[in-house]
């Protein structure tokens, strides 16, 4: 026992115990603490102490704790704080454990992809890569399935293609040397709810050209849209072509791969691809095409590569001579333009922005094409480094702009391993009006988002979880920004990490940034997470990747795309045979600053939270926690494994030491309780035995299993506390 904690016990967060109950059948479930900090050393500013043994399963009616809630019922949980909760820093409850996933179609698909929208109405929008089989073509054909969903996430309509009766092949460009490949897809929406999808197929779905004319056997991206909310699709059993598949000679146009959509606030729509795409060497090329909505159907500019009016293809944003892939999109305030893409010539994320308007400018006043991008990162993508055992061929960094900020703040998100760590990296800039690659980004800003330190959140190595367990195509991270506050957004992210045992797996975590700290990963997607199919994952689909994430303007919650399979797939390694299914899960989530005590000014808040998939049980599912996170209502600090003053953060991060009967001990943790029990010391941690009744996880990236969380029997916060030993907690196992 003791040895597997010091193995494993490299981060913790503290939880409370609730019991769900339906009818005779129970389901457990938890509320998480995750405060982290000190006090003291900010004059200003104070990190929050949880009051009363709170967070706490709570009846609003009759103001009473309580440990039973039916299934599917509202849920509600009472938080007492020794200081004001803000609009700015609110409580904040993840429901995400009590949520089921939703598999949108049954159908096994090699190579699948998601993708996921909401408009402003609230309705989701959701793409996928499905196939079928064709009796007069011998491999399967692909093509972009669509649903809508009216409700939530609750119920999703009839899946139909995007490009009617017309078919495609995945894109054979893996460099494993097998026959097959990938595609990729995006899907966003305009401010009528109106879905657009470009994504990239091989023009032919049973290889033979012969038929077809103009494009040959091309690798092209298409476009099709919808003018009635997803209701119906254009062009009918077609699909518009946005790369150069008609300048003579062009082999470049026509090998296209990775297109990314923005549609800005005037409901332009740009699309950025990657032209030349190629076996992870050659001269591949960012692209920016421009949908002309004045044409029935839709079509692109008719633009050139150098900006040349009555070509197509777009124009060319990189130098020629080099290898740039990855491209994503988002728009600024202004409708101002920003990229991000990987340069494997030069081994740097790299950004370019210019006003929309501008789009097809590329000299010096523009893209300047010819020259690199501002240097976001530098991330060597060959098997040189410890951390990526396969060269990362195909990379896919992510971009994504705060338009509350003033200016507006733009990061880039993205897996990173060297020499010394694997994780999720950021960086970020205030938008300066550069234009081209002369943004003011500081590429030695950027940072791990959680510990690398002797105890890292993520790790190299068999028997660790590995932020990618094959680097050859590295999955994308989704992010979002949060538009609720009117001075500043919030980032959330979704990604795919794994365990690097045997074949391995991948689950899906979840991250939150405030502006000033981040969250702990949150396991939001698990196929271990139950005995069967309860969290609405199949059994066999035990590798999840394709994250996408969204969220409405007015809705608290996010919405988490994704696939799973028994593999990954898209031809890594050269296996192909995985049964991907396309998946859907609402992100539960509920806020408040409301201070319900009366009189008001004892900082007392209420979360409630109700399921939109709930479990459906028969027999009790134990300890589904639910975190509760706050943060300084000054300055944010506090969310996660990193506090200020501290080497890591309060109830999170690395501790000291481990002794017999389950003791833990740390002796950096900064925090104040209500009582000072020990004046001489400036680290202590809390109260004595303030602890008690809590749970807490061992490895946050875990399973949430009775092994993994364990309970609290006391605790001591201070040096000289009446506790068993110094600053630590003594636990035992859930029976």
């Amino acid at each position: 026992m003791v040895s597997w904690l010091k193995t494993n016990l490299q981060l913790s967060t503290f939880l409370l115990n609730l019991l769900v109950a339906f009818d005779s059948r129970w389901q457990r479930i938890g509320a998480g603490l995750v405060i982290i900090g000190c006090l003291g050393s900010q004059a200003d500013a104070a990190l929050p102490t949880f009051e009363n043994r709170t967070p706490v399963g709570f009846s609003i009616g009759d103001s009473s704790s309580k440990e039973d809630f039916i299934v599917g019922s509202p849920i509600e949980i009472r938080v007492d704080l020794d200081q004001a909760a803000t609009p700015s820093h609110p409580v904040i409850g993840h429901f995400h454990n009590i949520e089921t996933s939703l598999q949108i179609e049954s159908a096994d698909v090699d190579g699948l992809q998601t993708d996921i929208a909401v408009d402003e109405y609230g309705s989701l929008h959701m793409a996928w890569i499905s196939q079928e089989k064709k009796s007069d073509v011998s491999t399967p054909v692909y093509f972009v399935r669509y649903a809508r969903s009216n409700d939530q996430g609750a119920t999703f309509s009839s899946p139909v293609s995007v490009s009617g009766a017309l078919r495609f092949d995945l894109m054979t460009i893996n460099v494993a040397g097998s026959s097959s490949g990938f595609s990729t897809l995006d899907i966003e929406v305009d401010s009528r709810g109106n879905p657009r999808v470009a994504y990239a197929m091989n023009h032919s779905p049973d290889g033979h050209t012969a038929k077809f004319s103009g494009s040959g056997d091309a690798d092209n991206v298409y476009f099709n849209y919808s003018q009635n909310g997803g209701s119906s699709w254009l062009p009918t059993n077609q699909a518009i072509v946005l790369n150069d598949t008609i300048t003579s000679g062009n082999t470049e146009g026509r090998s296209a791969a990775f297109p990314r959509i923005a549609i800005d606030q005037r409901d332009q729509i740009y699309v950025t691809y990657v032209r030349g795409s190629t076996q992870g060497t050659g001269n591949d090329d960012i692209m920016l095409a421009h949908i002309d909505q004045t044409l029935s159907p839709f079509n692109a500019i008719q633009v050139g590569a150098t900006g040349n009016m009555g070509s197509s293809g777009g124009v060319r944003l990189s130098p020629d001579a080099g290898r740039e892939t990855g491209p994503d999109i988002d728009f600024g305030t202004g409708d101002v333009l920003h990229i991000v893409y990987f340069n494997d010539t030069n081994n740097d994320i790299e950004h370019k922005t210019l006003l929309g308007d501008s789009w097809e400018s590329t000299n010096s006043s523009g893209w300047n094409q010819n020259a690199n991008g501002a240097d976001v990162d530098d991330f060597i993508d060959e098997a040189t480094v410890a951390a990526l055992e396969d060269e990362a061929d195909f990379y896919f960094p992510t971009v994504a702009v705060d338009r509350n900020s003033s200016p507006n703040r733009i990061y880039a998100i993205y897996k990173f391993g060297d020499n010394t760590f694997e994780t999720v990296a950021y960086n970020s800039y205030k938008y300066d009006n550069s234009i081209g690659g002369s943004a003011g980004w500081d590429p030695t800003a950027a940072a791990p988002i959680w510990s690398t330190a002797t105890s890292p959140v993520f790790s190299d190595g068999s028997n660790n979880y590995n932020i990618e367990l094959d680097w050859t195509v590295t999955e994308r991270v989704a992010a979002l920004v949060d538009e609720q506050q009117s001075n500043r957004g919030a980032l959330h992210i979704a990604f795919s990490a794994g365990y690097s045992s045997g074949n391995g797996e991948h689950d899906i975590y979840y991250g939150y940034f405030n502006g000033t700290s981040w969250t702990l990963p949150e396991k939001v997607a698990d196929d271990d997470s139950d005995i069967a199919i309860e969290d609405g994952i199949a059994t066999n689909d035990i590798f999840l990747g394709s994250p996408a994430l969204a969220k409405a303007s007015k809705d608290t919650s996010l919405y988490l795309a994704f696939s799973g399979g028994k593999g990954e797939g898209l031809g890594v390694n050269g296996i192909s045979n995985v049964d991907h299914h396309a998946y859907v899960k609402v992100l539960g989530r509920a806020i408040s600053s409301e201070d319900v005590s009366s009189p008001v000014g004892a900082f007392a808040y209420n979360l409630r939270y109700l399921p939109t998939r709930p479990h459906k049980v028969n027999n009790e599912i134990e300890n589904n926690p639910v975190f509760v996170h706050v943060a300084d209502n000054y300055n944010g600090q506090g969310l996660g494994a990193r506090g200020y003053g501290t080497t890591d953060g309060f109830l999170a991060g690395e501790w000291d030491a481990i002794g017999t009967g389950a003791i833990l001990r740390d002796d950096d943790k900064y925090f104040e309780g209500r009582i000072n029990e020990d004046t001489s010391s400036g680290q202590e941690w809390g109260d004595d035995d303030d602890k008690i009744g809590l749970l807490v996880k061992l490895n946050v990236l875990g399973s949430d299993s009775s092994t993994n969380i364990q309970s609290i029997i006391s605790s001591t916060a201070s040096a000289y506390g009446r506790g068993i030993g110094a600053r630590s907690i003594r636990i035992e196992v859930i029976r």
